[in-house]
């Protein structure tokens, strides 16, 4: 008899052994007694294991949104990591710290074939009480990588399996998933582990680093959204990246529908930050007078080109206010007011009129008069 037969006979024999007058072998490892001693308390049948619990739509919907990015994330590992699984077939699986199946990756057959026999699909329950001792569950329980393979399950639906799974830990030491793997128990193997320990550690550290980003992101949104100033990058194309809700504001258009357009045609004037990406040379504290369908606008701008590392124009900041706000602000700084308009102005002879006509014309400008 092959040396493979003879260990699952053994193992056969130890669960016949614990089943029925509730001895344990003596050759199982702790973690395997304290499994099963779980299982039997659970109440977990060992001629079953199938998980049975299946989360509906509605109810899966909120698990899947809260960890899309993990979900997307342990994809992206997975893929890159596909050199480490060799040749044999191997399915992957994601879940969330409680245990329910986000998602599976890997060899379509073998993900078939768990399908059917396991119920391995986003949206079971994959917990101890269902399915007897897996790597997820024990995973789980002891928060730390686990391997489990063939007889070493207390369901016999699992003995031709091998699988292997590793807690994902947030940056404050919490569980926020699990990552794991099964592969046939003829092709296990001790790096198994190693491995899915390794993508777990890979998927939490990319976690950690997007997270990050995403924090200084909204720091920055926070600022720039209390700026009272207009605040617009573009691309290289001239496409807006980001306006503030000032921005918006001054310019009449809805800050967040206007992302992804081009800037020229948000408005009904030609952009003067245009000019920035076409020639290359920004501007500070520089005032433009904009003719609009509704007038005039005054504004008060800088526009700074931003190059990658061979001098191309990626972008463009600018930053901009207008002229009356920049006018209030001076007038409350210096305590003045003005109190006067060309209306106060007394005088009707020819000269006055004319005086009037041609300032009233000036005032349009942003040139200076004096």
């Amino acid at each position: 008899m092959a040396k493979d037969s003879l260990e699952m006979e053994g193992r056969e024999g130890s669960w016949r052994g614990y089943i029925s007058p509730g001895l344990l072998a003596a050759d199982m490892s702790q973690l395997l007694r304290e499994a099963w001693v779980r299982c039997r308390n659970l109440g977990v049948d060992p001629a079953g294991g199938r998980c049975r619990r299946l989360l509906s739509k509605p109810e899966f919907a909120p698990y899947l949104a809260e960890n899309r990015l993990l979900v997307k994330t342990a994809a992206a590992i997975f893929q890159e990591s596909s050199d480490l699984t060799g040749s044999f077939p191997v399915a992957m699986f994601i879940a969330t710290e409680d245990g329910i199946i986000l998602e599976t990756f890997g060899d379509t057959k073998i993900r078939r074939v768990l399908a059917a026999e396991l119920n391995l699909v986003p949206g079971a329950c994959w917990r101890e009480e269902e399915t007897g001792n897996t790597a997820l569950s024990m995973a789980r329980a002891i928060r730390e990588p686990v391997q489990v393979t063939g007889t070493e399950h207390y369901c016999r639906c699992y003995y031709p399996w091998s699988d292997a799974a590793a807690p994902l830990f947030s940056p404050e030491g919490q569980v926020a998933g699990l990552l794991g793997l099964f592969i046939p128990a003829e092709e296990a193997h001790p790096h198994t582990l190693g491995m899915v320990a390794a993508m777990a550690r890979a998927v939490a550290g990319e976690l950690k680093a997007v997270g990050t980003l995403e924090m200084q992101h909204k720091y920055q949104e926070a600022i720039l959204e209390s700026m009272f100033d207009g605040f617009l990058t573009i691309d290289g194309q001239g496409r807006v990246v980001y306006m503030n809700a000032s921005g918006g504001r001054i310019l009449g258009v809805d800050h967040k529908k206007v992302i992804g357009k081009f800037v020229g045609d948000i408005v009904d004037f030609k952009p003067v930050i245009l000019e920035v990406l076409k020639s290359g040379r920004g501007y500070v504290d520089k005032e433009f007078m904009v003719k609009t369908s509704t007038g005039f606008k005054h504004f008060l701008k800088t526009a700074i080109p931003i190059r990658d590392e061979n001098g191309r124009i990626t972008a463009v900041v600018d930053t901009f206010r207008e002229i009356k706000r920049v006018r209030k602000l001076v007038n409350k700084m210096v305590g003045a007011q003005a109190q006067f308009t060309f209306a106060d102005i007394i005088g009707n002879s020819p000269p006055m009129r004319e005086a009037l006509r041609l300032a009233r014309m000036a005032a349009h400008s942003s040139s200076p008069v004096l």
